[in-house]
């Protein structure tokens, strides 16, 4: 399967707890196959398989999780 790395601008990140909280939550969707989030940056990288993973689920991931993301 083809896998696509998207990064989002990653807004209301204060902490590293924040990075762990956006990374378990985007790991659980099945499909992602790696999520790294730097609060420093504001930036979050996601790696996932395209046939697997629709970017609208991505983006309900975040916001359920009480942040705003953009793709970068």
């Amino acid at each position: 399967m083809a896998q696509k790395t998207v990064k989002f601008k990653t807004r209301g990140m204060v902490c590293t707890a924040c990075e762990m909280l956006i990374e378990s939550s985007l790991s659980s969707v099945d499909g992602v196959e790696e999520v790294s989030s730097d609060y420093a940056k504001e930036l979050t990288t996601v790696t996932y398989e395209e046939e697997r993973v629709e970017l609208g689920r991505l983006f309900e991931k975040f916001e359920r999780a009480g942040y705003e993301a953009t793709v970068a």
